[in-house]
């Protein structure tokens, strides 16, 4: 059923292609709020998490991060990135969430810079790399697999 009332008091939050796409989908069984808010906004919060307490630095302190193990297991990292060019190689496949600033990517074997703002995400394969410019700190959350 369409939660008229939870749209309309977060309609000033949400870019008008939420508002679209939970019109479009509403009859369908099983997509639940959160689903769609995951779609257009980032994670501000992992809860239940176990975080290791020594930071990971990378390139003479131009990226930061921490790693964290989720209940079920998974890992993640969380830090960030100060302005600079930079080449990150993968070796499990990688999908980096930017939950402040911004960056832009290239894949590996690709030409095109591609540019991040805040809740957008990029997938990078496995055993791959890509490069990153950044003008702005990019906080970002790392999903491995």
């Amino acid at each position: 059923m369409h939660d008229r009332a939870l749209e309309a008091s977060s309609a000033t939050r949400r870019p008008f292609a939420y508002k679209r796409l939970k019109w479009w989908v509403d009859d369908v069984k099983g997509v639940t709020e959160a689903h769609y808010q995951s779609l257009f906004m980032p994670t501000t919060q992992l809860d239940g998490v176990s975080v290791s307490t020594q930071a990971s630095v990378y390139f003479d302190g131009k990226c930061v991060s921490h790693s964290l193990t989720l209940p079920d297991g998974s890992k993640k990292s969380v830090g960030v990135v100060l302005p600079a060019s930079l080449t990150f190689g993968t070796a499990a496949p990688e999908t980096m969430e930017c939950v402040a600033g911004g960056c832009e990517y290239k894949l590996a074997g690709t030409e095109t810079w591609v540019s991040v703002k805040t809740g957008d995400q990029f997938s990078v394969p496995g055993n791959s790399s890509f490069d990153i410019r950044v003008t702005d700190a990019f906080h970002y959350i790392c999903h491995y697999g």
